[in-house]
């Protein structure tokens, strides 16, 4: 139990959550640059050897060390499984260990401060006596949720504006989760397949879909002055007999249904007519990973552009004591304070 402790604590850092999400972008784009063999493909044998011929005529030699390596499989190799598992768990521990202080921040926000914060400063001022009213209507006006409570003779006064956006960093938190999870969704339960359908010809698409796409059919628009306008495919998917589905699908205009992706390629010229070269893919991360995206583009807003910022006051007989704090990107919380100063201290 000590152990499983101190390896909490361990991915609780913020810096090892970075550090694996870097190790996980570096084998990411790595994976990218370096063509990646489709499952469909691996398990052929006459297919995968084909891959491999071509693929040395690119990139020469190296080819079958690469292979062996994995470096064509990256995606789906027990490394980027680990990796993926840890920056997920590291991320989700540095949620749980910050959710607490967050919602401290936004909802338990005590009105009185300590007395060090109103000593002098660029974001403090003491200014002459004022009044709580105009404080008050002062600051709503600009935007401040204003309380106030009443010791004595002294008032304390505490203004809030964009309170709520100390909870980006968990909503940036949630986010890199919700990437992480659609990347993995898609790593381990996705796939892609590349295919050429010859004229009227039907090919199974396997992956324990039931399905099988034919050729019905391609054509080439042009424009009056005889350039390409588009590329137009009619296929049909057949679930034995039975068609599923009977569309076009263009080169901008990918044909989706049942959770599959179907793009056009390219097209061979054939004696018989015109083949096609179809990708077809199954992406069931996607949308986990664009609504974390998504989530992703708001937190970092909030946080850059919207920074809560907190001014406290103190309002005694003979002066008023104003501070200013701000968290996150605040290029001059000050400018705040020096404006207050200048309505309520005529300077």
């Amino acid at each position: 139990m000590f152990v499983l402790k101190r390896v909490w604590r361990f991915l609780r850092r913020m810096g090892v959550a970075s550090f694996l999400l870097l190790l996980l972008l570096l084998f990411s784009l790595l994976g990218s640059f370096l063509p990646q063999l489709p499952s469909s493909v691996t398990n052929d044998p006459e297919r995968l050897s084909a891959w491999l011929t071509a693929a040395q005529e690119r990139w020469g030699p190296a080819v079958d060390n690469l292979y062996r390596l994995g470096v064509f499989t990256l995606f789906r190799s027990p490394l980027f499984a680990v990796l993926l598992g840890l920056a997920a768990l590291s991320t989700l521990a540095c949620t749980l260990g910050r959710w607490r202080g967050a919602f401290r921040r936004v909802f338990r926000r005590p009105v009185r401060c300590p007395d060090t914060l109103f000593e002098p400063g660029p974001c403090a001022v003491t200014l002459p006596p004022a009044s709580t009213t105009d404080l008050q209507a002062a600051l709503g006006g600009k935007g401040y949720r204003v309380r106030v409570v009443p010791e004595g003779e002294v008032t304390h006064l505490r203004a809030d504006r964009y309170g709520l956006s100390d909870l980006a960093t968990l909503l940036t938190h949630l986010a890199i989760l919700l990437v992480l999870a659609g990347y993995g969704l898609t790593s381990w339960l996705g796939w892609r397949v590349e295919m050429e359908v010859g004229p009227g010809e039907v090919v199974h698409l396997g992956h324990g879909t039931g399905l099988a796409v034919r050729n019905d059919g391609f054509a080439i628009d042009h424009y009056p002055d005889g350039s390409v306008a588009d590329y137009r495919a009619q296929v049909t998917f057949l679930d034995g007999d039975r068609v599923v589905v009977r569309e076009t699908v263009r080169v901008n205009g990918p044909l989706r249904f049942r959770g599959l992706g179907v793009y056009l390629m390219g097209f061979r010229e054939a004696e018989d007519g015109t083949g096609l070269v179809l990708q077809v893919s199954r992406d069931p991360g996607a949308v986990v990973a664009l609504a974390g995206g998504l989530l992703l583009v708001m937190g970092v807003t909030v946080t850059i552009y919207l920074p809560h910022r907190r001014i406290y006051a103190r309002l005694e007989r003979e002066r008023t004591l104003l501070a200013v704090r701000s968290s996150g990107r605040d290029d001059d919380p000050g400018a705040e304070l020096a404006a207050l100063a200048r309505e309520f201290g005529g300077c």
